[in-house]
């Protein structure tokens, strides 16, 4: 069984990427929960922040906690992370 590393960096883009969604989630959420004129406007409302608002303390703990990782890739990894990297741009653009 091989061990692989996760970089802190790809840790941390991620927690931010969590971050950014809970944001924009919530507040598309509540777009949608208005739309509905009344119907448990409430409770719906509500729902839609707590969880745009667990979200965020899970993006915030993520953040802290990968300052406990390593930058440290094996070669192997880095090899994987070079080819990821050139498949995320030839799709991306």
């Amino acid at each position: 069984m091989s061990q692989t590393i996760i970089p802190r960096a790809a840790v941390h883009g991620a927690a931010s990427g969590v971050i950014f969604m809970a944001f924009f989630g919530t507040l598309w959420a509540g777009i949608g929960i208005r739309g509905l004129q009344g119907w448990g406007f409430l409770w719906l409302l509500i729902l839609s922040l707590l969880i745009g608002v667990i979200l965020l303390i899970g993006g915030i703990v993520l953040i802290m906690n990968s300052r406990r990782l390593s930058n440290e890739m094996m070669n192997r990894d880095v090899h994987r992370w070079k080819r990821k990297n050139m498949w995320f741009g030839i799709f991306s653009v």
